[in-house]
């Protein structure tokens, strides 16, 4: 391996682990951390305008590092105008090497890096932000099995820094539309993917021959023929026809969302018995750091403008209306005018230099070693959110811990308290009798009548009696509270704290991915099975392989696996409940007889009436004592009796989140906590 050449203040570079067309990548080492990293140099040298709007977008890719399919961008500057990244490290590399060492794939392992590439995808364009070039090579595996996208902001660095018309990315997965020189848009990214998945099943890019002396033959084919029939090629119907849609000549034609590649996906993987894998698009908003460095903005391009479109369809009339000579012809002149590059495909030509190691991470794992399966169920969402503009050394680490709170600040109140909202309007039973402002937009919230605890990105707080008690708390996806503790979901694990002082108790419980409140105590959930945490101590109830969610009622334990078996748990004897469509992500009880799951795709299930769709567009639940349940569907929040029957609740405002105590249920709202009372 050649040694660094280039220096990054606050990081020790180690080895050189691949070379490409934007730049070179090194094992790093964070100086004062000691933490591993991927550091990538870039190439070019950027003017001031360029760096900053460079740093603007890996500035907000900083805030997606909770998604379990993007990799974390840990820091990112310029020296004299040269940029560098610096990303977890992946040792296992990419799926690119794995198809280079042992040829094309299974459908499972396909269908699976796909979902979840997909909903990497989707949460980046949520952002505001595309990739710009999808491919084997920039979905990394991590050492879980999970499929991680990289390399955001790479190819803007590229076309920022060559100040051409046209876009960057890799010839053999560009969409009709790029190689005709039309903008990148949230299509191109779809067809991207859906021409990596492609590649991955064959062992070689759709257009691609082994006899083609130049890129042009292959950029023709894709204008002009349609994708080969996987079907033909002995590949599943459902498959071949999500990947046909995907990789369609007309953006319209593709999925309008990579959410809906994925859902396409999923729906081909149970078409074939396969399991479910989690489509996890939604979490903490990505927002710009307090460096003020400008955010892309919002509201991404579906689909090229009707200039670009034009133009696209004019090099299709060219290319279908004279010969092949000519046609090749038009095709070196694109490739001898634009800056695309072959990286990452050996086999593809190109106009730059291709990558010697294409992958973020250069030496792949030995090839007799057996890779594991990618894993069906995928961790929860929450990586911690790191700030591009801090010192690597102090940079945090990819996991979030708790640490032990500094002295919580109590306040008499709210810093501006705004005046309470007006009573609730109500239809049927609920009726407002208190309003707690707050600053922030809930994540979790619990509540045992007399308190609310809420968390925000930041924090968590705890309201009572007009008083603010808050303790820093990143990434909170859940809360539960049991008597005096109160405890809260991480993304590495479950924290147990006091409930009036938010200070911890004991240590994180690894693993565990749900929480819900138990006599003493809390259940736990931890995809192996149950346990249940009594004071500091953890013993399993149950193995139970897959469960992520947990609730109980009385001496009943609920559970809920990501295929989407639901059981019963009783003195240790597992009793299947309801086999649900979709895989659950909320499992709530109502009373001692109801129970309910709302699954990824936003339907909840009510399994009193044998396990019926009730409401659809649902985005949180909640149960109460008497049997009922509340939903967040479509922002508004709906009652549904015991009957199935539903009626819509006016609120102020859009509801975000749901809690319960007893017979009442916690409304949040965007800076207010609303409770609400059963008449």
């Amino acid at each position: 391996m050649d040694e660094p050449a280039f220096a990054v203040p606050g990081f020790q570079l180690q080895q050189q682990l691949g070379r490409g067309g934007f730049g070179v990548v090194y094992l790093a080492t964070a100086t004062r951390s000691g933490q591993p990293l991927a550091l990538k140099v870039l190439h070019r040298v950027l003017d001031e305008d360029a760096v900053h709007r460079v740093a603007a977008e890996v500035q907000v890719m900083g805030t997606l590092a909770w998604h379990p399919a993007i990799v974390a961008i840990i820091d990112a500057g310029d020296v004299d105008g040269q940029p560098w990244i610096a990303m977890e490290y992946l040792a296992r590399g990419s799926l690119g090497d794995l198809m280079r060492r042992e040829g094309a794939q299974p459908v499972d392992m396909v269908t699976a890096a796909g979902i979840q590439a997909a909903t990497g995808l989707q949460v980046a364009h949520n952002a505001g932000l595309l990739h710009r070039d999808v491919k084997p090579d920039n979905l990394l595996i991590a050492d879980d099995g999970q499929v991680k996208v990289s390399d955001f902001g790479v190819a803007l660095a590229a076309g920022a820094a060559g100040r051409r018309r046209g876009t960057t990315g890799t010839i053999a997965y560009s969409a009709p539309e790029l190689l005709a020189g039309a903008g990148a848009s949230t299509a191109t990214d779809i067809y991207a993917l859906g021409a990596t998945l492609y590649a991955l099943l064959t062992g070689q890019p759709a257009f691609h021959r082994d006899t083609d002396e130049s890129p042009a033959a292959m950029m023709l084919r894709a204008h002009r023929d349609p994708v080969p029939d996987l079907a033909e090629q002995g590949f599943p119907l459902p498959v071949a026809r999500v990947l046909r849609r995907a990789m369609a000549k007309a953006p319209t034609d593709r999925p309008a969302r990579a959410e809906d590649l994925a859902r396409e996906l999923q729906s081909a993987r149970q078409e074939l018995g396969l399991a479910a894998v989690p489509v996890v698009t939604a979490g903490r908003p990505a927002s710009p750091s307090a460096s003020g460095l400008p955010a892309p903005a919002a509201g991404l391009p579906d689909q090229p403008p009707a200039e670009a479109r034009r133009k696209a369809q004019r090099l299709q009339r060219i290319v279908g209306g004279i010969g092949a000579a000519a046609a090749a012809l038009v095709a070196v002149t694109f490739v001898a005018t634009s800056s695309f590059t072959g990286g990452g495909d050996p086999d593809v030509g190109s106009d730059a230099a291709p990558d010697v190691l294409p992958t973020q991470l250069g030496e792949a794992p030995d090839a007799a070693e057996e890779l594991p399966d990618l894993p069906q169920t995928g961790p929860q969402p929450g990586d911690p959110e790191d700030d591009p503009g801090q010192d690597a050394a102090e940079a945090p680490p990819v996991t979030a811990t708790l640490e032990p709170a500094p002295a919580p600040t109590v306040a008499p109140g709210p810093p501006a308290p705004a005046p309470p909202p007006p009573p609730l309007p109500t239809t049927g039973d609920p009726a407002a009798v208190a309003a707690v402002t707050f600053e922030g937009t809930a994540t979790a919230l619990a509540s045992d009548g007399d308190v609310i605890w809420v968390s925000t990105a930041t924090e968590v707080v705890r309201l009572a009696d007009g008083g603010r008690i808050a303790t820093p708390v990143p990434d909170i996806s859940g809360l539960a509270v049991s008597g005096d503790l109160l405890a809260v979901r991480l993304p590495n694990g479950v924290q147990v704290l006091d409930a009036t002082t938010l200070r911890p108790v004991g240590d994180v419980v690894p693993g565990a991915v749900d929480v819900s409140p138990a006599t003493g105590g809390f259940l736990l959930a931890d995809r192996q099975g149950l346990a249940r945490w009594v004071d500091g101590t953890v013993e399993r109830v149950v193995d139970l392989p897959g469960a992520t969610q947990v609730d109980s009622a009385g001496d009943t334990i609920v559970a809920a696996t990501t295929d989407g078996t639901v059981v019963s748990v009783r003195d240790g004897i597992v009793d299947q409940l309801e086999q649900v469509s979709g895989t659950p992500v909320e499992l709530v009880t109502a009373g001692p007889d109801r129970v309910a799951v709302l699954t990824g795709d936003g339907r909840l299930h009510d399994l009193v009436p044998g396990g019926a769709v009730v409401t659809t567009g649902a985005t949180d639940v909640a149960g109460t004592t008497d049997g009922r349940l509340w939903a967040v569907v479509d922002g508004r929040l709906q009652l549904i009796r015991l009957d199935g029957a539903t009626a819509a609740v006016d609120t102020v405002g859009d509801v975000t989140r749901l809690a319960t105590t007893g017979a009442g249920v916690v409304v949040a709202e965007p800076d207010a906590a609303l409770v609400e009372l059963i008449q």
